[in-house]
């Protein structure tokens, strides 16, 4: 996510949420680096929009590299609210839509 253009939109379009899934995203495996992730966290307080944080890969982590959730940096920017975390929310849409081929 390329914060600098999500502020653009905020600036004239209303937000209520932002879907990310920043670490090893799905299919390409990018991790949203540290400081994007401040970056998105203080624009939600700013803009007053909700973070919604899937997490399904962040344990399955081949690197020696951790990345900090950004549950926990809004909860170190005092605004713990704005994100809501879940470490996997796409198996619980259609848990018997799923067939191994």
């Amino acid at each position: 996510m390329i914060i600098d253009e999500l502020e653009a939109l905020v600036k004239t379009t209303p937000v209520k949420a932002v879907y990310i899934v920043p670490t090893f995203g799905n299919p390409g495996g990018v991790t949203l680096a540290e400081q994007r992730r401040k970056q998105l966290v203080e624009l939600s307080q700013r803009y007053d929009f909700v973070i919604i944080e899937d997490d399904p890969y962040g344990e399955i982590n081949f690197t020696d590299k951790t990345f900090t959730p950004l549950k926990a940096w809004a909860a170190e920017m005092g605004c713990g609210d704005n994100v809501i975390y879940t470490s996997t929310f796409s198996k619980i849409l259609a848990p018997g839509a799923r067939v191994a081929g």
